[in-house]
């Protein structure tokens, strides 16, 4: 299946890529899109591009960043989106100390393969909310049994940090529209042999 001419990514590429380009550094690189969920267990998401995060201890190693992105998208025609801080890509901030909180993946020598947490990633796809976002949070909230309440005290700790604007309201009503949603998956029994989500 292909979107606009681009190819779906595999999560081992993407790793393979990024180790490759970043060989010989130490390197931290933090999955927080639908690559981490593909890592998560759901082989049927489809994904067009690498989002993560990227730690390095030399900053002028970040600008091997640049030099990736630009030969990605020419070489494989595959957007990448990295950057030094995820927190900031949109007005809501992901819940302070997330970076502590990332379930190791995979080691390559000295690069790290991360992964959001489930929590903190729920958090980061409702900020954007689209469809697949949605269902990708369905995806971890049934998967890791995440409660309502769970949800709630990361996105408290979110608008905590976050600047103050409209989006902030926008967020809240795109919460209770994902609670009401899980309340009602649950009321339904849609859920069929997936694990209960608690509430």
């Amino acid at each position: 299946m292909e979107r606009n001419g681009l190819s779906p990514i595999k999560l081992e590429d993407a790793i393979r890529d990024l180790a490759d380009a970043f060989k010989g550094r130490k390197v931290k690189f933090i999955f927080v899109g639908a690559l981490a969920v593909k890592a998560y267990g759901h082989d049927n998401r489809v994904t067009y591009d690498i989002d993560a995060e990227v730690v390095m201890e030399n900053k002028e190693d970040y600008n091997l960043m640049e030099k990736f992105i630009e030969d990605y998208m020419i070489r494989k025609g595959i957007p990448a989106h990295l950057t030094d801080n995820v927190s900031r890509w949109g007005m809501i901030d992901i819940p302070s100390g997330y970076r502590d909180r990332t379930k190791l993946f995979k080691k390559i020598k000295d690069i790290e393969f991360h992964l959001l947490s489930p929590v903190d990633l729920v958090i980061s796809k409702l900020r954007a909310f689209r469809d697949k976002d949605i269902e990708d949070s369905k995806y971890l909230v049934r998967k890791f049994n995440i409660s309502i309440d769970e949800i709630k005290k990361a996105a408290e700790k979110a608008i905590e940090t976050s600047p103050r604007s409209l989006e902030l309201g926008n967020f809240k009503r795109n919460l209770n529209f994902f609670f009401d949603e899980l309340r009602l998956e649950i009321e339904n029994k849609v859920q069929l042999d997936e694990p209960e989500i608690k509430l």
